[in-house]
């Protein structure tokens, strides 16, 4: 043997070990190939067969999952099941999966196709789908908790980690275009569009036997440009912890953002939202004997168009420290109020609220039943350098509400007969009169009502 090809050999050999230092006998990824002529059975199997960081692609074309068993709500199973691994699926322009009409979906038992079902029991596996157009289905993408043990008094399982949902859209979709429940891991629903018969989006850490399941500290969740329009919830949220809700646009006829017990970190921001009935809501309170708080939302830069009831709705009471800045609340005739809040210790500033509803702020109580029944009542909130305008004649821009106290309004938007306190220790201070504003004092209008109050209600500083 000669000495180059000695020296040829050396050297394969030294590459081929770095190459299995630096890589061991880690498997490469692979990409499996689904073609619109396949079976949801073929499909499934190529699902089954894929390994851990593979990738599913569907190719152009029209599937047909209309064959797909109807399930009932809570059933876990859709017409692909991922089961126990980690999977990008996606999709390529012009892919359309289509499902079947469902069976009474806005009922209290409807019957419908989940397109895809995840379950991950192990919790140690991530699923992403990229690039798919879905149309008539019951649900979507659909990773719920397992009931153990079935049809009894439930321990609710998660079984799911991180899921992400990015560059899809969701037609025709009877009830929920992403529905995730106790997932343990981290959540991005990026850039989709999603018309919907229910909600948008649905994400909870609820349904739990001690409703105790909040969402883990260290995960987090992120609802980034999408647009939504939908009958019932644009975005619905319970039981978060680490929360940005940023660049959607939402078409609702009923919550556009209803984010519940935001425990810690919620961020709503620059999101535009239309014809809602209640434009953002937050709610923190007591429920079966725990404390489900609402703590510290910031909610920045938002526009809230033709909103029919609430803009802002922040209520509760464990509901305190939010931050309500620069928003823009334009309410449709015959609307209410602006802002509602019976929180404590919150900062709003520089909203502008126009329109013809009856009030832009109201500060308000909240009934508090477990030890006996007290009410609480907003108090330590500043309102401050907000622009309000254009309210309906015989109401008034700034109501303070019996019980509410120690608020402070300063350098707003109002003028004499604009407001209404009817609380203790407010204090209204630094006032621009503002062109064109209406109101009156209600107060007397309100005093014989408050009187028949007074006697029920303990007033909790």
């Amino acid at each position: 043997m000669s000495k180059g090809f000695q020296k040829q050999i050396s050297i394969f050999f030294a590459i081929s070990s770095m190459i299995f230092l630096i890589f061991g006998n880690t498997a490469i990824a692979e990409t499996w190939d689904v073609y619109p002529a396949m079976t949801r059975a073929e499909i499934q199997a190529v699902v089954d067969s894929a390994s851990d960081g593979d990738s599913i692609y569907f190719h152009a074309g029209t599937y047909d999952w209309s064959s797909a068993p109807l399930t009932k709500r809570g059933d876990n199973e859709g017409a692909i099941n991922i089961i126990d691994k980690s999977l990008i699926i996606k999709g390529e322009l012009d892919t359309l999966i289509v499902g079947r009409e469902s069976v009474d979906p806005t009922g209290d038992d409807p019957e419908g196709v989940n397109a895809f079902y995840v379950v991950d029991l192990n919790l140690d596996n991530d699923v992403t789908f990229d690039g798919l157009n879905f149309q008539t289905f019951l649900r979507v993408i659909n990773a719920a908790y397992l009931i153990i043990p079935p049809g009894e008094h439930y321990i609710a399982e998660p079984n799911a980690r991180n899921i992400t949902v990015k560059n899809c859209t969701f037609t025709d979709i009877h009830r929920d275009a992403v529905s995730l429940s106790n997932v343990r891991g981290n959540i991005l629903i990026q850039n989709n569009e999603m018309s919907t018969g229910r909600m948008g989006m649905f994400i909870d850490w609820w349904w739990s036997e001690n409703h105790e399941d909040w969402q883990p500290d260290d995960s987090h969740v992120q609802i980034l440009g999408n647009k939504i329009n939908s009958v019932r919830r644009g975005v619905y949220l319970a039981m978060t912890t680490n929360v940005v809700v940023q660049q959607n646009t939402i078409i609702c006829e009923g919550w556009g953002i209803d984010n519940r017990y935001a425990r810690k970190g919620t961020v709503i921001s620059n999101n535009s939202l239309f014809d809602c009935m209640r434009g953002i809501f937050i709610l923190g309170r007591w429920r079966y004997g725990i404390r489900h708080e609402a703590e510290g939302a910031v909610i920045e830069g938002n526009k809230l168009i033709d909103i029919s009831y609430f803009g802002i709705y922040i209520a509760g009471d464990a509901s305190f420290g939010h931050t309500v800045s620069k928003n823009e609340i334009h309410m449709a005739p015959g609307s209410r109020v602006g802002i509602y809040t019976v929180a404590h210790d919150c900062y709003y500033g520089q909203n502008k609220i126009s329109g013809s509803g009856r009030f832009a702020f109201l500060l308000d109580w909240w009934n508090y039943i477990p030890d006996g029944g007290y009410f609480v009542y907003a108090h330590h909130i500043t309102l401050q350098a907000n622009n309000v305008s254009q309210f309906s004649p015989y109401y008034c821009h700034f109501y303070l509400y019996y019980g509410t106290h120690d608020n402070l309004v300063v350098g707003s938007g109002i003028g004499h007969n604009t407001y209404i306190d009817v609380g203790y220790n407010n204090r209204i201070t630094g006032v621009t009169p503002m062109a064109g504003g209406i109101g009156q004092d209600l107060s007397e209008a309100v005093k014989e009502r408050n009187e028949e109050l007074k006697e029920a209600r303990i007033i909790q500083n």
